[in-house]
């Protein structure tokens, strides 16, 4: 509930249009702090409708699509309005993924929705209880047709007021009709759904800004950058990719005669598991830099474990072995690296963790490229 204040000469104008039982769209309304003297709504905010507000009378059932929208907003301008946790913005965008219904306490329910727009951002939406089945109650059917979900959403807290599921206007027109022309869209919806992460990193990944290894210290307020690079030169010696870690916080040990140290968990006699870790200078035309490899990213890429890493070396001519093995995954060959914009304070001499490698996409390479020229 609301409480509206109707000044003269709109009492006349606008009284008499609302009736008990109908929907009202209110346009160019001001939102103030309560006049808690009238002690109609226990509510901190009341609206007033001025000479420039407008009064819509919504035909439709309460359930159904607004014909009015109140601010839709780009995906790639959500950002300017953070701090705008009081308002209401409509979202339209294609549908890439649908979360399984997740029980949340005893009587709440949600899933998660992802979604992108022809400005090729994708962002999340959580979809709350009744609004769950909108994508129907088990695993969503997409189906050989595209999907366009139109939302009223809270930016800064995920909440909505209603979500529709393919729903005729212009909005979803002109996106339902950029996205029949691009190919480029089809096909980024097609790898999103193939991914193999969590929904938010995919989110992360498909939204990463590309950019050159010069430029990486002006990048600011996104959470992952991606360089097309290849490698220049593998910085760690092969007997240097494995170690000895503590088998409670996976750091690296103190190996000394008589003891295996852990510094992180004050213990002298650490039990230990074999880890890897492996160091790349890597260069595009803008420059080079150092990055770092975590174990899990280079058992990925290298697709064996630290054991076998291990007893490789102990072989004759393991040294040689384990660097063919890098060598063959990452000589004369370019990728797409993920990794968190450094600080303002960037070393480029300094090492960079990499959270993700891919293949690079050439497709979505030359559309870049084609961007940066027009």
């Amino acid at each position: 509930m609301a409480y509206s204040v109707l000044y003269c000469p709109l009492i006349l104008r606008d009284f008499w249009r609302f009736q008990t039982g109908y929907i009202y769209v209110l346009q160019s309304v001001q939102i103030v702090p309560a006049d808690y003297t009238n002690d109609i709504v226990d509510d901190s905010r009341q609206m007033l409708l001025t000479d420039a507000s407008y009064v819509i009378l919504e035909d439709e059932d309460d359930l159904a699509m607004p014909t009015f929208f109140c601010k839709r907003v780009p995906l790639s301008h959500i950002w300017r309005h953070v701090d705008c946790s009081d308002k209401l913005f409509d979202v339209v965008g294609i549908l890439l993924d649908v979360s399984p219904i997740q029980q949340v306490g005893n009587n709440s329910f949600k899933r998660d929705v992802a979604i992108m727009d022809n400005t090729w951002i994708i962002i999340k939406l959580t979809v709350w209880n009744d609004y769950v089945h909108v994508f129907g109650d088990g695993p969503f059917d997409y189906g050989k047709q595209h999907s366009i979900v139109v939302a009223w959403v809270y930016l800064t807290t995920g909440y909505y007021s209603r979500i529709y599921l393919n729903t005729e206007n212009k909005f979803t027109s002109l996106l339902s009709a950029w996205y029949d022309t691009e190919k480029l869209a089809q096909k980024r919806v097609v790898a999103f759904r193939s991914c193999p992460f969590a929904m938010h990193s995919s989110i992360a990944v498909y939204n990463a800004i590309r950019t050159r290894i010069s430029k990486l210290p002006t990048i600011t307020s996104v959470h992952y950058c991606r360089l097309v690079a290849h490698v220049r030169r593998i910085e760690s010696q092969p007997d240097e990719m494995i170690y000895e870690a503590c088998n409670r916080c996976l750091r690296k040990i103190v190996i000394t005669q008589t003891a295996y140290k852990c510094v992180r968990c004050n213990l002298t006699n650490a039990a230990t598991i074999p880890r890897l870790m492996l160091r790349l200078i890597i260069s595009d035309k803008s420059g080079k830099m150092g990055v770092t490899l975590m174990n899990d990213l280079t058992q990925h890429m290298l697709r064996c474990t630290p054991t076998e890493i291990k007893s490789l070396l102990q072989q004759p001519n393991g040294r040689a072995a384990v660097f063919n093995k890098v060598m063959k995954v990452f000589g004369f060959k370019e990728y797409s690296w993920f990794l968190h914009p450094p600080s303002n304070t960037m070393d480029i001499n300094q090492f960079h963790t990499v959270d993700y490698i891919f293949e690079v996409d050439w497709a979505d390479e030359c559309a870049w490229i084609f961007k940066k020229i027009s």
